[in-house]
């Protein structure tokens, strides 16, 4: 069923994932999920979440705007850098199937934020490789990384995987460097002008300065469902990303450059929910946008079809199954 439907027309596709669209939307504008705690440091989600405080059917609005959007752009964006089937709309599903999988995470929160960023950032980057110049396409990346970071923190780790390529895959020099520089205090110049105006920068910078004067600790919820499905998403894919790195040589260097970089960052948005003190469900959002480009290209170098299959139907189940539990 799954191998047909991601091979017919992309309007096709598109209607089939409507429903799930639709059934997001229910779920929330019907239900009130539990509130995300304030983090001193995601500024623009401060500022944004204060002013719809008062229109909360707008907040909802514009999180199921922002998920339709990243669930779409996630197969535009493989699509486009030769990654998936040119027609297939195969990580639009997963990615929805894995929001369905934790209702609760369809709250207003910074992570949705900080996913369009990161979706903006990958798209980018990834553009970078097919470039002899990338000097301003690596200005642009920073500056998308940087946006994810004044959302949501811990995003933060996701730089490195930045620089990383900058090193490793792309034309390293001065102006790469100082582009890359420049991309990521860009935003930031804007934000400390306009607490130094407001006479607020001394407690901002209190903030940081308070979380990096302490240790980097570990820690999870304490909800046990949650841990086990953490640690089997954690485990599919590290185990997706070992046999990327195994089999990374069988492929062209174009294509090459762009998995390796893809397993980079899949390993740094699993650091990323460790991250925070304040962990809580909503977080794992964090590994949609890996998981989901991992897990698909994982499926498209499959042989095996029914092997396709099974994973597709195990994924329909367990959101059926989860949104039963949860009602």
């Amino acid at each position: 069923m799954f191998s047909r439907l991601f091979k017919t027309d992309w309007t096709i596709q598109l209607i089939a994932i409507l429903p799930f669209w639709i059934y997001t939307a229910i779920l929330i504008f019907n239900f009130d999920f539990p509130s995300v705690p304030n983090y001193e440091m995601s500024h623009l989600y401060n500022f944004i979440s204060f002013s719809l405080s008062n229109f909360p059917i707008i907040s909802k609005l514009i999180i199921l705007c922002l998920i339709i959007f990243q669930s779409v752009m996630v197969s535009l964006i493989l699509q486009s850098h030769e990654l998936v089937d040119k027609k297939s709309y195969a990580p639009s599903f997963i990615f929805i199937f894995l929001m369905l999988l934790f209702p609760q995470h369809l709250t207003f929160s910074p992570i949705h934020f900080a996913n369009t960023f990161l979706i903006l950032f990958l798209n980018k980057i990834l553009t970078t490789f097919d470039e002899e110049k990338a000097s301003s396409s690596l200005f642009t990346c920073a500056l998308y990384a940087s946006l994810s970071v004044l959302f949501f923190f811990p995003t933060i780790v996701f730089i490195i995987p930045l620089w990383i390529s900058l090193i490793v895959f792309s034309n390293f020099n001065l102006k790469s460097i100082i582009a890359t520089i420049f991309g990521i205090i860009f935003p930031y110049i804007y934000i400390f002008t306009y607490y130094y105006v407001t006479n607020t920068i001394q407690s901002v910078l209190g903030f940081y300065g308070g979380f990096f004067n302490k240790s980097l600790s570990f820690s999870l919820p304490n909800s046990n469902e949650f841990k086990i499905v953490l640690g089997l998403l954690s485990l599919i894919l590290l185990t997706i990303i070992t046999k990327s790195i195994i089999t990374s040589a069988e492929k062209l260097i174009r294509i090459r450059k762009k998995i390796q970089f893809l397993d980079f960052f899949s390993l740094f948005a699993l650091v990323s929910i460790f991250l925070s003190n304040k962990l809580t469900i909503h977080q794992i959002g964090l590994i949609f946008i890996p998981f989901t480009v991992m897990f698909v290209i994982f499926n498209e170098e499959l042989k095996n079809k029914l092997f396709v299959e099974i994973y597709w139907w195990i994924f329909l189940i367990a959101c059926i199954g989860t949104n039963i539990y949860f009602l």
